[in-house]
């Protein structure tokens, strides 16, 4: 059965104002509702009758500041509760002090039934306390029940502190019986600590003859409670003879106070200290470090593809990471640093007190032992996010690009070391993901990464783009069987720009899936225009990591492909392999959804990630990608000789084809033929050149088959047979 209430609403969006008549409705009221927009409105509703007055903070012509006072003006004691959706924590510390019951923000509306229901039962109980009050002036009687039915404490004690009387609620709370309370000192249940000022606060009521204070009082189960007391001095035939008091339990009331306090300055998801405190504490740092020999440093933490993770597993898991995240923090820092979130996925480091060997002038660093100590600690931490986080059973592997900045002339303030730490940042992303980079004046400008952003999103609007083709050849006979397309972005003055440079900032920004989707068309076109010159070859393209999640992703590539009048067979897609094995279920889906196709797959950069062998087994992988890193050891260099012919070896195993990338000279290709490696390419054979030499250099007549098929085929018949 619904509850009616009253509503006083103070709220210009039409929308808020059904969200939260929804929210009262859910909670069991039926909100019998007068809406204003102006004081006018507000003053001609503002009634004795109401239940509750719910507030936004500002609106065009009203806020809530002014609402708060006109209700006391008149008297009202309705509750007045801010719901709004723009309210700083620091705002809401002062509004509640201004008398506003609560606060709520709209994107939480879910606690409105609760709230409602507990200022309205604290405006009954202040009624109830007003009443007690006022009942003392009354007859004795009256007196007496208002005294035991009273929710506050009302005692008396005499002039010495002994307690002389005590109502039920003093039971309640106390845990003692009136009997034990009557006949004992006050100060017994007193902290030490408060025996002074509560000593004092007695003194004053011969002068003052009213005092107020708060005093921490012990229960009889060992806790403490927070008692606010308002206590008079009575007299008798003109002399003072009594002391008679409220107290009120307001325990509760100084917790939420202190848990607002403590949210301005901490993060609510993690506890770490927020960006206000952070703040706070690198003025104080530089402060002290100013001159005198002592450095101070920030590092500005990003998570790489964070966005993935929530888009992939859920916001419930990416908390959950981001909560492991800070605990990893915490063990890798110093214990006199300072480690806070920022917000989202982003954090920041404080190093104070390192030892600087040398003044630094405008735009320098540290060069001394503060620089050493802060590269030591971003080392650190991308070395432990090298072990997965475990997030409800499941392993998932995520890196950091970090940047730091040390003070310095030029930056011996608190925003400018900030900004200085997230250019650097932003250096270490596009320089790849899972680094750092010591912002330095020379290297990096603290202003480039916001001119850069704002290039690449109007690149992606104007497609900018280009696509640079490196061949792919039959290592035994020098065939090229396939190429890889490579986007290029075409810059100011038509400078090229590489993807290392661009496509993490893109992944971050959210612009890949409109980047892969270019790449896709284009590779369609180009692939057709070659085989009009007698050109008929497979090609590769990547997919980035986020690309890799979106949905339907093998329906978008069908679809351009059949748009494009391309057969899948002549399509490989290339996945990095730490992509490929960030969530099997997921990927084995939609690699699998692909192959159905007749797409080919290729597991990109093999052996620098962290897949095992009983993942890849069970995804549909055509080719193996040896990364370059090993075959610049080659030949020679032992580590790399056998982890290459191990990844040759499992390949043949599992009847995929061995691909090796990076080749650079006869040596290396003569290795990488000897132990049966198929495919290769690299500047050995051909630099990425454009699709019209690319077609000048190795066209051929056309041919029915895709090259690289009947390759696969084979290898996958010699594993069957083994």
């Amino acid at each position: 059965m619904s509850n009616p209430l009253r509503v006083l609403l103070v709220e210009d969006n039409p929308l808020d104002v059904q969200l939260i008549l929804h929210q009262l409705r859910e909670a069991g009221f039926e909100p019998d509702v007068r809406t204003a927009l102006t004081e006018k409105e507000y003053l001609r509703h503002l009634g004795p009758d109401l239940d509750v007055i719910l507030c936004d903070h500002t609106l065009p012509q009203f806020d809530s500041i002014r609402a708060l006072d006109l209700r006391r003006e008149h008297g009202v004691t309705a509750p007045l509760l801010i719901v709004s959706g723009s309210i700083g924590e620091e705002t809401a510390v002062a509004l509640i002090r201004h008398g506003a019951a609560d606060y709520l923000m709209k994107d939480r509306l879910g606690r409105l039934g609760p709230a409602v229901t507990h200022a309205m039962e604290q405006r009954r109980l202040e009624e109830a306390r007003r009443q007690a009050v006022d009942g003392l002036k009354e007859s004795e009687e009256r007196y007496r029940d208002l005294f035991e039915n009273a929710n506050d404490v009302i005692f008396t004690h005499d002039l010495s502190g002994i307690i002389t009387s005590v109502n039920r609620a003093g039971e309640v709370l106390s845990g003692y019986s009136r009997d034990e309370l009557i006949g004992t000192s006050a100060s017994r249940f007193l902290p030490e600590d408060q025996m002074e000022a509560a000593a004092a606060a007695m003194a004053r009521l011969v002068s003052e003859e009213h005092v107020s204070l708060e005093v921490d009082f012990a229960t009889r189960d060992g806790h403490r409670r927070t008692m606010e007391i308002s206590a008079k001095l009575v007299h008798e035939d003109g002399s003072p003879a009594r002391v008679q008091g409220i107290a009120r339990d307001v325990t509760e009331r100084k917790r939420a106070e202190e848990r607002i306090a403590f949210l301005v300055y901490h993060d609510k998801l993690t506890g770490l200290p927020g960006r206000a405190m952070f703040e706070e504490l690198l003025g104080l740092a530089l402060a002290r470090a100013s001159g005198t020999d002592a450095a101070v440093a920030v590092l500005y933490v990003d998570l790489d593809g964070f966005k993935l993770v929530n888009g992939s597993l859920g916001h419930a898991r990416g908390d959950e990471l981001l909560r492991q995240v800070a605990v990893r923090l915490r063990g890798v820092a110093r214990e006199t640093d300072l480690v806070a979130r920022l917000g989202a996925d982003e954090f920041l480091l404080l190093l104070a007190g390192l030892d600087a060997e040398e003044t630094p002038g405008p735009g320098r660093v540290w060069p001394g032992g503060g620089a050493l100590v802060a590269a030591s600690v971003a080392s650190r931490v991308n070395e432990a996010f090298r072990e997965p986080f475990v997030v409800e059973g499941s392993e998932i592997y995520v890196t950091a690009s970090i940047g730091v900045a040390l003070q310095s002339a030029d930056a011996a303030d608190p925003p400018t070391l900030i900004r200085h730490a997230n250019a650097a940042m932003y250096q270490s992303k596009r320089a790849g993901p899972g680094g750092f980079v010591v912002f330095s004046a020379e290297s990096v400008r603290p202003f480039a990464e916001l001119s850069f952003a704002t290039r690449l999103r109007k690149a992606v609007e104007l497609e900018r783009w280009t696509l640079h083709y490196q061949p792919i050849v039959d290592l035994m006979t020098g065939e090229v069987v396939a190429s890889e397309a490579l986007i290029r972005w075409r810059g100011p003055g038509g400078k090229l720009i590489s993807p290392n440079e661009f496509i993490p900032l893109a992944e971050e920004m959210g612009l890949i899936e409109a980047i892969g989707e270019w790449v896709v068309d284009e590779v369609c076109r180009q692939h057709q225009a070659w085989r009009r010159e007698g050109l008929d070859l497979d090609v590769s393209m990547n997919l980035s990591p986020r690309q890799f999640w979106q949905p339907d992703l093998a329906g978008r590539i069908l679809s351009a492909l059949a748009t494009g009048g391309m057969d899948p067979a002549h399509l490989v897609v290339e996945v990095t392999e730490t992509a490929a094995t960030a969530d099997v279920p997921r990927t084995q889906r939609i690699l699998w959804d692909l192959h159905r196709h007749g797409i080919r797959v290729a597991i990109d950069d093999f052996g620098t990630g962290s897949s095992s062998l009983s993942r890849l087994k069970d995804l549909p992988v055509d080719i193996l990608k040896i990364d370059r890193s090993f075959v610049m050891g080659l030949p020679g260099e032992r580590a790399s000789e056998s982890m290459t012919a191990a990844v040759i070896e499992l390949a043949r195993g599992l009847g995929m084809v061995s691909l090796a990338e990076g080749i650079e000279t006869a040596e290396q290709r003569g290795f990488l033929t000897e132990r049966g490696c198929v495919l290769g390419q690299g500047f050995h054979f051909s630099r990425p050149v454009t699709a019209r030499e690319f077609a000048a250099r190795f066209a051929r007549r056309p041919r029915t088959e895709p090259r690289v098929a009947p390759i696969v085929r084979k290898l996958r018949r010699a594993a069957s047979d083994r």
